[in-house]
């Protein structure tokens, strides 16, 4: 697998990077773009967040041509140890690349948090008031380039959010996507680095990213995003960390739930062609779920405002992340004496167990 920059470009309304990458016979062209007012820089440290998951699960040969940080140069071994642990199915990746310059990079002086408008971003972001420079989008990672209704929607609302919290929003663009899906899981492997990757473009402005977390300390199970992963990412010119671990989805919700700007604009449906949040995926039910248990559901302006348990109880869970925010809500039906909301988790949770057997 090789990598090469073919550069950073602007004009009057964007800043691009793109790169030249071959996977085998395959060749992808895989681009950034950004509003011109903030730009991009082209890095080995980017180009190995990017790929070095698709090299694992391929023949395990990585050519970069841009000079990786000597920081990460050193760690990528324990990251690739950490990703053989979750997931034996991966091989180990040998990398050749281009030795670290002489002179190291200075950080960027701002801090930089992932926004999708969930409720991890929501809980990160409102739990550090006046640290935060900017907000970060990136179109083309949970919503696709080109469902574009959708994309507007989606847009207006994390603008209107980020401006009512008196911080900027960064909308990127990328197509890394293309790259990645056809050899590694997104959620299970792939979204944490592809973060970084368009962070350590961003490096010049920011040289501190908060990634939300998904799950607790807790949480063992391998994903893409992890306490144990993500801050192997840093170097000198910018620092990872993971925010947020030490509550469940559950208490982060229990946290934000008042918050009028979450009834505005909470958002966590990562289904194509819906109107925000589609109210009847995975997501949209476990999450009407627990604002439905908290009394906060009806006033929600981006859900439906009622929780068909029938409908829960037939919750299609895809893996042990889904499994383990189930087990929050489940938690949390009990504490409460919730006698039927309880009685539908269970019956979901039961069937996921017999199809794990």
């Amino acid at each position: 697998m090789r990598v090469a920059a073919r550069g950073a470009r602007s004009d009057a309304a964007a800043s691009e990077l793109e790169f030249a990458v071959e996977v085998g016979a395959a060749r992808y062209g895989i681009w950034y773009r950004v509003p011109r007012e903030h730009p991009l820089e082209p890095s080995g440290d980017l180009e190995l967040a990017m790929t070095l998951a698709v090299a694992m699960a391929g023949d395990g040969a990585l050519e970069l041509d841009l000079p990786v940080s000597g920081q990460l140069l050193a760690r990528q071994d324990a990251i690739q140890d950490i990703l053989l642990g979750w997931y034996p199915e991966l091989g180990r990746a040998v990398l050749t690349v281009v030795p670290d310059p002489a002179v190291p990079l200075s950080p960027g002086s701002g801090t930089l948090a992932c926004f999708t408008g969930g409720v991890d971003s929501f809980y990160s972001v409102l739990s550090h008031p006046g640290e935060l420079s900017a907000l970060l989008f990136v179109h083309g990672f949970d919503v696709p380039l080109g469902a574009t209704p959708l994309r507007r929607t989606v847009s207006r609302h994390l603008r209107e959010a980020a401006a009512e919290i008196g911080v900027e929003l960064i909308e990127v663009e990328s197509n890394l996507r293309e790259l990645l899906d056809p050899s590694v899981d997104w959620g299970q492997i792939a979204h944490g680095a592809a973060i970084v990757a368009v962070a350590s473009a961003l490096r010049g402005e920011y040289g501190r990213l908060l990634i939300p977390s998904s799950h607790t300390e807790q949480d063992l199970f391998g994903w893409g995003s992890h306490p144990r992963l993500d801050p192997l990412w840093s170097t000198p010119a910018l620092r990872v960390e993971h925010d947020g671990a030490e509550l469940s989805r559950v208490q982060k919700i229990r946290s934000i739930v008042s918050s009028p700007l979450v009834a505005r604009h909470l958002r966590v449906c990562w289904q194509p062609g819906t109107d925000y949040n589609c109210g009847a995926c995975e997501k949209c039910v476990r999450t009407m779920m627990t604002l439905d248990l908290l009394g906060a559901l009806a006033e929600s302006e981006t859900f439906p405002h009622q929780v068909d348990l029938e409908v829960v109880a037939r919750l299609p869970l895809r893996n042990e992340s889904d499994a383990a925010y189930l087990r929050e809500n489940l938690e949390l039906a009990r504490e409460l004496g919730s006698r039927a909301q309880v009685t539908a988790l269970e019956t979901a949770q039961r069937r996921y167990a017999a199809g794990q057997r």
